[in-house]
């Protein structure tokens, strides 16, 4: 397979999209559909593995794409049309992602929430910047994100 070694590594997420899923794994993002006859057909849509040697750790599917967290190599953008990568990694300024590990991803409708060691991060604008929120100025209990949850009150 021009993927390499692909099929030996588990799945780290699924995501649904319209009638499939989408698999993610350290190595391949993998389109999986159901044929007429049960079978489970598997294509690989996106080799990770020049942007990725550290493992997934999230994935979310939003902004006609999805967003992948990795453990030290930042965050990735797939963009489903295209299949383009964008690897988004940290960054010194107050508008750039915070850690190149990505611990927690939420998408809502307007961007995508963030989660990393050092702190909370919003975009709006898939990933181009970036909105702060830290222990000392928003008030988080800990800088430190391990999950993300949105209530009904938002």
């Amino acid at each position: 397979n021009r993927f390499g070694t692909t099929y030996t590594s588990a799945i780290v997420r699924l995501l649904q999209l319209d009638d499939g899923m989408i698999g993610v794994n350290s190595n391949t993002v993998f389109d999986l559909r159901k044929s007429e006859n049960g079978d489970v057909l598997v294509t690989p849509l996106v080799d990770l593995q020049r942007y990725n040697a550290s493992g997934v750790t999230t994935a979310i599917a939003a902004n006609d794409g999805f967003y992948i967290g990795t453990a030290q190599d930042g965050l990735l953008f797939v963009d489903l049309a295209s299949r383009e990568v964008n690897q988004i990694t940290q960054g010194p300024g107050g508008s750039d992602l915070p850690s190149d590990t990505v611990t927690a991803l939420l998408a809502d409708e307007d961007g995508v929430w963030i989660g990393t060691p050092n702190g909370l991060v919003y975009t709006e604008d898939s990933g181009r910047t970036f909105q702060h929120y830290t222990a000392f100025s928003s008030g988080l209990p800990s800088n430190w994100i391990v999950g993300l949850y949105k209530s009904s009150d938002g």
